[in-house]
């Protein structure tokens, strides 16, 4: 059997502090839901911390609304993501005006989920990988790349679900080069930082090279910029649009600042 990786001190005193914020969930929210998905992290980080088995543990999949509908996605949590933290204090990048931000903390019940998700894709390798029957799904949409090990867990999901198209959002370069080649059903989308500036193309070739795969390119425009830019994200529905999950010859695509 192999032996599982120790936690270092600093992953150690992390997931204590998940636990704490998921053991406030579970007794302080308004919804039994929410107070249920809080238990159940503050559980898994017990197991976590213990080196207990994750066999029994299953990640949480949400459902969206919005431009979203009818999606859905597996998700880790910002406020324990490095990329997250250290692009959100740049002025002018887009990370600066998280969307997801203040979502996540008006709902109990996706914050206690993603602290859990957080718990099974960061620390070990998955035990029990989950079984995805959609043809398009993504991955992140609250947050970013945690550490190579929560990407290569999402390698695991792809392999085994060979016949869902998976779509990774990122802005983290680093783990996408030190993983090597990605599964040919998951499209990496790497989202430029700053808004009106699209990623360097030499950058994106790059990963592109060191994955074995095509790299599209995500960038958000306000509104006078994108007067002299060709707007192709289809808008109001990722559904009607997809040019993130399929092999259109589109590689940049560029969406109005919400």
């Amino acid at each position: 059997m192999k032996e599982k990786r120790q936690l270092t001190d600093t992953e150690r005193a992390e997931i204590t502090a998940l636990m704490v914020e998921a053991g406030n969930i579970s007794r302080t929210a308004k919804s039994e839901q929410a107070r249920k998905a809080g238990t159940d992290a503050v559980e898994l980080a017990h197991i976590v911390l213990n080196g207990g088995s994750l066999k029994r543990y299953n990640l949480k999949i949400t459902v969206h609304t919005g431009k979203l509908e009818n999606m859905r996605s597996i998700s880790t949590y910002k406020k324990v993501c490095d990329t997250c933290r250290a692009f959100s204090k740049i002025n002018g990048s887009i990370c600066s005006r998280c969307y997801a931000e203040k979502y996540i903390l008006m709902r109990d019940n996706l914050r206690a989920a993603l602290i859990y998700n957080t718990l099974l894709l960061k620390y070990r390798p998955l035990e029990r990988v989950p079984l995805v029957n959609d043809i398009y799904f993504r991955f992140e949409a609250f947050s970013d790349l945690q550490n190579i090990t929560h990407l290569k867990n999402l390698y695991l999901i792809c392999k085994k679900n060979r016949n869902t198209n998976f779509a990774l959002w990122t802005k983290n370069a680093t783990f996408l080069k030190e993983a090597g080649k990605t599964p040919r059903n998951l499209k990496i989308i790497y989202s430029s930082l700053f808004i009106n500036e699209c990623a360097p193309r030499d950058l994106v070739a790059e990963i592109s090279a060191k994955i074995a795969a095509p790299v599209k390119v995500f960038t958000v425009y306000d509104k006078e910029h994108a007067k002299q830019e060709k707007i192709n994200c289809g808008g109001a529905r990722c559904l009607s649009c997809l040019k993130c999950y399929k092999n259109y010859h589109v590689n940049e695509i560029k969406e109005i600042l919400k």
